[in-house]
């Protein structure tokens, strides 16, 4: 099976870039690049399971924060999140387009494909955040780079996990907290 043949291909990479596609919270599909391209129907997301879960595999996206919850709706844990382009041109400039078109015209000069091919333009973007993820990690500045690999990145997951399994509140103490807050104001 075709799909058994690249699986090995990956097993056997030390960094890849991924973007999940979805309509009503559901992968349709995925695209995968380690240098080569990969275009994967989102039924056979689970396959990729072991890679997405392989921490010695990094894995570069765009907006993986999305992407990770994509990923928890199917069982799937993502680990060795290395780097995400999107927040890397958040941190450099918050002001500009951090759009994946708008930054592979800004930094790559490249022209993503249309998406009337949806397996080329799913495998040119998988392709565009590998070069983007060098672009990014030569073109960020040491303040730049700390924020991104220390605080960006970790927090990612977090955040992730938050807006996934949501958040517990102690309703009794925040019920406290408003009363004495009102009394304070009061006074």
């Amino acid at each position: 099976d075709n799909i058994d043949n690249f699986l090995k291909e990956l097993k056997n990479s030390n960094l890849i870039s991924f973007k999940l596609y979805s309509k009503n919270e559901e992968i349709e599909y995925c695209s995968i690049s380690n240098g080569k391209n990969y275009f994967i129907l989102g039924e056979h997301i689970d396959k990729l399971k072991d890679i997405f879960e392989n921490n010695s595999i990094k894995k570069v996206g765009y907006d993986i924060k999305s992407d990770y919850n994509l990923l928890l709706s199917r069982g799937i844990k993502l680990k060795g999140i290395e780097f995400d382009v999107l927040l890397a041109s958040y941190v450099k400039d918050p002001n500009r387009k951090h759009t994946l078109d708008a930054q592979a015209l800004d930094f790559l000069n490249h022209i993503l494909a249309k998406p009337d091919n949806i397996e080329k333009f799913a495998s040119d973007e998988a392709n565009t955040i590998l070069k983007l993820n060098d672009y990014w990690k030569n073109n960020l500045e040491g303040d730049e780079r700390k924020l991104v690999y220390d605080i960006e990145i970790p927090l990612t997951e977090v955040l992730a996990k938050m807006e996934f399994y949501g958040v517990a509140i102690n309703s009794e103490y925040l019920k406290e907290l408003s009363s004495y807050m009102t009394d304070k104001l009061a006074e």
